[in-house]
Parts: C-alpha cells; structure tokens; sequence
C-alpha cells in the first residue's frame, strides 16, 4: 500500500522532531565540558516549537539570568552572539547527513543587530531559521524576542561552512 503525501509529510516532521530532540540533548551536555559554549541549563533553555517546514524554524524559550548579563543588567552581547551562533547549529544539525553538516560546520560570518535591552530575569523567545542550506554553505537566521510585549530585539544572521569530507559515490 502506498503511503499517502500526509503520511509522508507526518512522517518526515516526525523525523525532524526526533533529530532536533537529539542534538538539543547532544548540544546541552557539551556545556558540561571543558569548551567556549554557555551552560544552558542556567537558564532553563527548552525547545517551545518546531516545524521542518519550508522554511526548517526553531523555537526556543530561555530566561535571562546574571550569567548572561553585563554590568547594567542587560543580555551582554557576546551572550546573545554565542546563543545565536549555537542554536542555529543545532536547528542546522537537525537536517545532517553524512556530507552534509554532520560535524556542524563552521561559521563564516556572525551578523548581530541589537535594538533593545534584554533585561535580567526575561523570559526569551529564540525563533532560528534556516534560510539556505546547500551543499557547502548555509545561510541561517535568529531572532530573539521579549516573550511579555513580543518586541523584537537582537537578530542575527549565521552563516555557515560545511566541513565534512566529501561523501565517495558508490558506483555499481
């Protein structure tokens, strides 16, 4: 019997459900080692939705703690930078194969723009995006919102290299 188009469709969000829970899980034990990434367990990072789309989208959820703040009491923007940067990878992980992103890529180019403060103890919104992703490089975007007012106010711009080898063409 023939699967149906909205059974397939169910059954590749299903997948990407399955893969973005995994490199989420993968993503937030790094922290427990010795490396530049944040511990998001601090400020209780979770993953409030997801769609494989078109476009593939992410949405995480976080409160701003002392952590991650500056001298005023604000997100400090290498904070917001290294979020941006580490949750577009992982939303970017979810489409991986071997060949293709499978060892997360590098990035080429961080683009952030800052419109407003994220004051400490602020519920976040994180909305990541995949814009492009082709063979070699990938183009992803992030937004970080204000849960209570729903103001937009740091969006960043990803760009990524894939770094995996290339994958032999088995010929028959």
């Amino acid at each position: 019997m023939a699967a149906t188009k909205e059974s397939m469709k169910v059954a590749v969000e299903e997948e990407f459900q399955r893969n973005l829970a995994h490199y989420f899980t993968l993503y937030c034990n790094f922290t427990q080692e010795k490396c530049w990434d944040p511990d998001f367990r601090l400020c209780q990072l979770r993953i409030e939705s997801a769609t494989v789309g078109p476009p593939p989208k992410v949405t995480f959820r976080f409160t701003t703690v002392p952590e991650m703040c500056n001298n005023n009491g604000d997100i400090h923007g290498g904070c917001a930078t290294t979020y941006i940067d580490a949750l577009t990878t992982v939303l970017l992980a979810t489409m991986s194969q071997p060949g293709f992103y499978s060892q997360f890529g590098v990035s080429r180019n961080l683009s952030i723009t800052f419109f407003k403060p994220i004051h400490r103890g602020t519920d976040v919104r994180l909305v990541c995006t995949v814009v492009n992703a082709g063979k070699r490089l990938a183009a992803l975007r992030a937004e970080l919102y204000r849960v209570d007012t729903g103001e937009l106010c740091v969006m960043g711009k990803n760009d990524k290299v894939n770094t995996d080898p290339k994958v032999p063409v088995q010929k028959l």
